[in-house]
């Protein structure tokens, strides 16, 4: 009997639903239905889903290419294909197919057409930006995204007044109703400069941190890039030590392996391996990990805010580290989405003075770490001392150069960075990873989603308020405000 041309829907969902907690598998499975069904849509479309949320646009491009030449004027397939020619940096391939997308209608016409007004931003096209964005705002006035992308063309025009009226309206939108300020925050961080993916990928992050000289970045724990640093590691290693083998593009904790052999070290590409901090600050006998927030605006100037707010995961069990305990994941690992079904997770601290459940806010987390005798003072001291060298190697990588010699000042929005950190005993902070895309949702956590509310109206006010008066020197007013706002300026060694 012959195969259907493609597979029911309910299908999909059920291989979808695994992305949370079991990526691999569903990525085996969407791969071979689509081998299955080579003349499925559906499959091809879901498995460049599957990839771009893995942060893969290469592969995604290739399944949505081979999808559209089956269905060629689907506009969510289209929008999504310039998406990855956008993220790939392929900026004059990716607003052909942005034009399309908006002509095409569907739910992703007003998205597509703010984006072929972007791109035309960041291939010097100002003039032709500027009257889209026009366009776009005489169908909807109070479009925030919109109104941004006007403001940041006018900047670039030199246009100072007219950038203050549109910084103004916008400033007012925010003020009436306080989910424009979250509606601007996670448009602009979506579609970013293409350079940042980068620090998404855990192996390629340990490799930028290291400088020339291949010091190590003091922040970072030693890290080896699988399979090459193989002997590396192996030789690295001393009595007592534990490792942690992550795979490089996966999220949420998925694929965490905890061993004391370093022949048990994956020797597959796509891992990373390093150096496990065995003596974790604890906190009722648990682990956690903080997620803070740097906000970076404007490349030219090497540096960017570290927000003084911040989120706190906990694992759902306490923490103990010998040989019957490394395969216990509940005790050592402090992704909330990978135990949501755990008996003993908790999600229901409700304020920012809580310390209830598995989620809380920073400052009562700092709070209970003063008990342990790290005052917020030393601590801060110490995060902010982490967030600069890191501003440090990524200027030395050119990360911040290539961004501002490729595109006019303003063209792309500021970006904010998920640094997630782990405190050990000494109140050392160590860097896990960087999250290009974090979670700006916050979650079903009560604790998280006032902190990201919090982080939405003072990341927009930094965006919006330096314009609202025409200035000289708007860098010294954003700095003033963003202090006001609860962020700390953190410089590079160049800036």
């Amino acid at each position: 009997m012959a195969k259907s041309a493609t597979p029911e829907p309910a299908t999909f969902q059920r291989i979808l639903g695994k992305m949370g907690s079991d990526f691999p598998a569903a990525e085996r499975e969407l791969s071979a239905l689509a081998a299955a069904h080579p003349g499925s849509f559906e499959a091809l479309f879901y498995l460049a889903f599957l990839y771009n949320f893995r942060k893969e646009p290469e592969r995604a491009a290739v399944a949505l290419e081979r999808a559209l030449a089956i269905r060629p004027d689907d506009p969510l397939a289209t929008f999504n294909l310039a998406y990855c020619k956008h993220q790939l940096g392929h900026l004059k391939a990716a607003l052909p197919l942005y034009d399309q997308a908006a002509s095409l209608g569907n739910g992703q016409q007003v998205d597509a057409a703010i984006q072929a007004a972007a791109v035309r931003h960041q291939l010097g096209g100002i003039k032709g930006a500027r009257q889209r964005y026009d366009d776009l705002l005489n169908r909807n006035a109070s479009h925030a995204p919109a109104l941004y992308g006007l403001l940041r063309c006018e900047l670039d025009s030199g246009d100072r007044q007219a950038a203050a009226r549109t910084a103004a309206d916008l400033q007012g939108q925010i003020s009436r109703r306080p989910d424009v300020a979250t509606q601007l925050v996670s448009f602009s961080n979506r579609y970013d400069y293409h350079g940042w993916r980068v620090l998404d990928d855990k192996s390629r992050l340990a490799t930028l941190l290291r400088t020339d000289d291949t010091s190590a970045f003091p922040y970072l724990p030693t890290t080896f890039v699988m399979p090459d640093e193989a002997d590396a590691l192996i030789a690295a290693h001393r009595q007592g030590d534990y490792w942690l083998a992550k795979p490089a593009k996966l999220f949420g904790g998925q694929g965490l392996r905890l061993f004391a052999d370093p022949q048990e070290a994956p020797r597959q590409v796509d891992w990373a391996v390093q150096r496990y901090v065995a003596d974790p600050l604890l906190v009722d006998g648990k682990k956690s990990h903080l997620r803070l927030f740097l906000l970076i605006t404007e490349p030219r100037e090497l540096g960017g805010y570290l927000w003084r707010g911040g989120i706190v995961r906990f694992a759902p069990e306490a923490y103990r580290l010998d040989a019957a305990s490394l395969g216990d994941a509940a005790r050592h690992v402090t992704n909330t989405v990978r135990f949501l079904d755990h008996p003993a997770m908790r999600l229901d601290g409700k304020t920012s003075s809580e310390g209830a459940g598995n989620v809380w806010q920073l400052v009562r987390f700092l709070e209970r770490a003063h008990e342990q005798g790290f005052s917020s003072q030393t601590l801060w001291s110490r995060f902010d001392g982490l967030a600069s060298g890191l501003l440090q190697r990524l200027a030395r990588q050119e990360i911040f150069n290539t961004q501002a010699r490729d595109c006019p000042a303003h063209a792309y929005a500021p970006k904010i960075l998920g640094l997630d950190i782990l405190l050990d005993a000494t109140g050392k902070p160590w860097l896990l990873e960087i999250e290009v895309y974090p979670a700006l949702s916050g979650g079903a956590a009560p604790a998280a989603q006032e902190a990201m509310t919090g982080l939405f109206q003072a990341a927009a006010a930094v965006m919006v308020d330096p314009y609202v008066t025409p200035s000289d020197d708007p860098q010294s007013k954003e700095t003033e405000i963003a202090r006001a706002q609860g962020f700390k300026r953190c410089e590079t060694a160049a800036g």
